[in-house]
């Protein structure tokens, strides 16, 4: 892929274009609940907007729990830097062009990269009244999309939308429990998406529900037919 796609810990994504970058549910907490803090380098990157995050423009939320947003480190994070966009469902939205919304769909631009967030249901019937998207990143200098699943649960129709709007979604991020879920495995088969990565774990010290073990278990034994199933590393590119 020519955008370039960096993933830090639980599921925070970072998409750069070499222009603008975009950071995806990666300014949280999580050790609370099973996840982990922000790791210290990747915060001062990011605060510092240097190394990885030289070009971050935009920041992107899925929603507002503590292991994929921490509302007092984005205020300060904002305050610091009026230029950066920021949109998320209850978030006021801010320096986002394009901005419409149509039915249960968002969509905005930041830079060159289009944003679709789709309106879905948090995974869980304890969460399921949550505000929650999940979101289609597409770069319009290449035209390669980018779905990120935040913790959502899917339906094939969702699929269908997806594809009534690009031609093909070239990379998904989803959580390891959602493929076992039926639906998502039929949302799955009618996206055919290019790669399919699990993403959401916590780091090695912070694992206290053995996630990463059977995330990989997971992906060897592969429910999904016809896709190679891999697993994000923390703080590595995806290649």
């Amino acid at each position: 892929m020519n955008t370039e796609i960096y993933h830090t810990e639980n599921a925070g994504v970072y998409l750069t274009d070499g222009n603008t970058g975009i950071l995806i549910d990666g300014i949280h907490g999580g050790r609370s609940v099973g996840y982990s803090e922000m790791e210290k380098e990747t915060g001062m990157q990011i605060w510092n907007r240097t190394g990885v995050f030289r070009n971050l423009k935009g920041l992107l939320f899925t929603h507002l729990h503590i292991d994929h947003f921490d509302g007092n480190r984005v205020k300060a994070f904002m305050d610091a830097y009026p230029d950066i966009a920021i949109w998320g469902p209850g978030i006021p939205r801010r320096h986002v062009g394009n901005w419409t919304r149509s039915g249960t769909e968002t969509s905005f631009l930041i830079g060159k990269f289009c944003i679709r967030a789709y309106d879905t249901e948090h995974s869980g019937d304890m969460f399921k009244e949550e505000r929650h998207c999940s979101l289609l990143v597409s770069s319009m200098v290449n035209n390669e999309s980018v779905f990120l699943s935040g913790d959502a649960r899917f339906t094939p129709e969702l699929a269908q939308h997806i594809l009534c709007e690009v031609p093909r979604v070239d990379l998904i991020f989803i959580m390891g429990y959602q493929i076992l879920e039926k639906t998502s495995i039929r949302f799955l088969e009618a996206l055919q998406p290019g790669r399919v990565i699990l993403y959401h774990n916590p780091d090695q010290q912070d694992d206290i529900y053995q996630q990463i073990t059977w995330t990989k278990r997971l992906a060897e034994q592969n429910p999904i037919p016809g896709h190679t199933i891999e697993v994000a590393e923390h703080r590595k590119w995806i290649v």
